[in-house]
Parts: structure tokens; sequence; C-alpha cells
């Protein structure tokens, strides 16, 4: 008797150097320039299905130290337990807890200056802005 296989589908391969970014007018180059210098860091954290965080020119650390942050690294893994907590607390926000819950591959979560940005990983498409995380005022 032989043991059967599965069959896994073929991922492309996780460079986001050179994939594209989908989001309006300057929030695109800044999140070239905080996903590009560390897709390194970012790629195999998102191909395991968890949430990478990038740490990018924040104005306050305390919140992010709060979620795991060393303090030092531009981007670190986000615990399950740590993303569940977070949605827990965003009451109203469904957008925000429906992307901290979802399980799969491509989710990048940056904190810079004063806000974040949820963002998608596509290995078809790029990297895009969750549809609906945010209003069009704070993205300029």
């Amino acid at each position: 008797m032989t043991a059967k296989r599965s069959k896994r589908p073929k991922s492309p391969p996780m460079d986001l150097k050179d994939w594209t970014v989908t989001a309006p007018g300057e929030s695109a180059a800044l999140v070239e320039r905080a996903i590009k210098p560390n897709a390194e860091a970012i790629a195999p954290i998102v191909a395991r299905g968890k949430i990478a965080v990038v740490v990018f020119e924040p104005h306050d650390e305390e919140p992010i130290r709060n979620l795991g942050w060393d303090g030092e690294s531009p981007v670190f893994q986000l615990a399950e337990a740590t993303a569940e907590r977070m949605a827990q607390t965003m009451h109203g926000d469904r957008v925000t807890q429906r992307w901290l819950r979802r399980r799969g591959r491509g989710r990048i979560l940056i904190f810079m200056h004063y806000g974040t940005l949820l963002l998608n990983v596509d290995p078809e498409k790029g990297v895009s802005i969750e549809p609906g995380s945010t209003d069009a005022g704070s993205l300029n």
C-alpha cells in the first residue's frame, strides 16, 4: 500500500522587492520605502500566513513595544494572541477586526508616523491597502 501525497499548489516566490504597490498618491511611496528595504525579513513571515509588522518612523514607540517590538528591528512577527487582543479592542472597526483575524498568507501592518496601514500581499497582484481600512483624508 502506498501513501498518498497531497499536492499543494506551488506559490510564486515571495520576492517583495519586485512587487508593485497599489495605493493612492504619497501612500504608495511611503509603503515602498517601508516594505522594499525590509523585504527579506517580511517575506518569510507573510509566507507562513502570519502578520509582519513594519515599524517605520513611528511618532510613538510605546504602543508598538506593547505588541512585542524590541525597539530596534524594523520588522517583527505579530503573535496570533496579540492580533486577537487587538481585534477585541477595535470596537466598531469591523474592517480591522476582520483583517487581524484573517488566516492565510499576505498581511503587513505598518506603523508609521502618526498612523498605521493594513496591507494585503498577493503573489499575483502585489501589495495593496486593505479596502475600507482608510479614509481619503488620512492617506495624503
